[in-house]
C-alpha cells in the first residue's frame, strides 16, 4: 500500500514538472504542465501582441476568432485549418519584456507552438 502511494506521488510530481528548451534562434521557453509554451519576449505588450496577431494571420493563415489587449494583458484566439484551437496570451512583465504563452490544441502540439513562438520572435527583430 505504501509503495503504491509513493509511486503515485512520484508520477504526480513528474506530471507537474515543466520542461524547458529553446527555439532554433535560441529563445528559451518553458513547456508548462498545462501544455502551454511560455517565453519572455523583448518588447512592450502592444508590440508583442501585434506581432503575434500578424504572425498567426499572415504567416500561418489561421482564422482569428478573437483578439484584444489592454495595458496589462492580451489574448488572441483562432482556429487552424483542421479546426484546432490556437491561443496566444500576452502579459506585461516589465515595460520592455512581455510574458507570452502559446497553445495549439487539443492536447498542446509542442512543435506547432515552437514554430509560432519562433515566428513571433523573428517578427520582433
Amino acid at each position: 500500500m505504501k509503495t503504491t502511494f509513493n509511486v503515485g506521488v512520484c508520477v504526480l510530481s513528474i506530471m507537474m514538472a515543466a520542461c524547458s528548451g529553446s527555439t532554433k534562434t535560441g529563445n528559451p521557453y518553458t513547456l508548462k504542465a498545462d501544455r502551454e509554451l511560455e517565453a519572455y519576449l523583448p518588447g512592450d505588450l502592444r508590440k508583442v501582441h501585434t506581432a503575434a496577431e500578424k504572425v498567426l494571420k499572415e504567416k500561418f493563415r489561421y482564422k482569428i476568432t478573437r483578439s484584444g489587449a489592454d495595458r496589462r494583458e492580451g489574448i488572441i484566439e483562432g482556429k487552424t485549418t483542421k479546426g484546432d484551437t490556437v491561443r496566444v496570451e500576452t502579459y506585461r512583465s516589465t515595460e520592455k519584456v512581455t510574458r507570452t504563452e502559446v497553445f495549439v490544441g487539443p492536447m498542446g502540439d509542442e512543435e506547432a507552438m515552437r514554430d509560432i513562438l519562433e515566428e513571433i520572435t523573428q517578427a520582433l527583430r
